[in-house]
């Protein structure tokens, strides 16, 4: 088998196809270039979402930090408050009761 001879010296053709190959190179250097710029921005907006995120879920902690002690002050008040109206009951029942002895009469 043989190998077919080649030219060497450099046509118009070649030429061609190397500024097209170059062209192209370019074209798709400037693309790729240009997507990861989009991207870049893209994850640039992420992250500031990100942020505010984070941001807020600290802000709702806080919160909730917040609400859970005014909710365990308020169940203490409440359970005091409980117990003086115990108390008051109480009071009133042995006022009462006493109050109805001496209200019988006497034989």
């Amino acid at each position: 088998m043989q190998f077919p001879k080649t030219e060497n010296r450099i046509t118009t053709g070649n030429w061609i196809t190397l500024i097209a190959f170059l062209v192209t190179g370019a074209v798709a250097w400037g693309n790729v270039t240009s997507n990861l710029d989009a991207l870049a921005q893209r994850v640039g907006v992420s992250e500031k979402k990100d942020e505010k995120t984070s941001e807020t879920i600290s802000t709702i902690k806080e919160k909730l930090i917040e609400i859970q002690a005014e909710q365990k002050s308020m169940k203490a008040d409440t359970e005091r408050q409980t117990k003086q109206l115990d108390r008051i009951e109480r009071s009133l029942e042995s006022v009462a009761k006493r109050s109805e002895g001496k209200d019988k009469p006497t034989p």
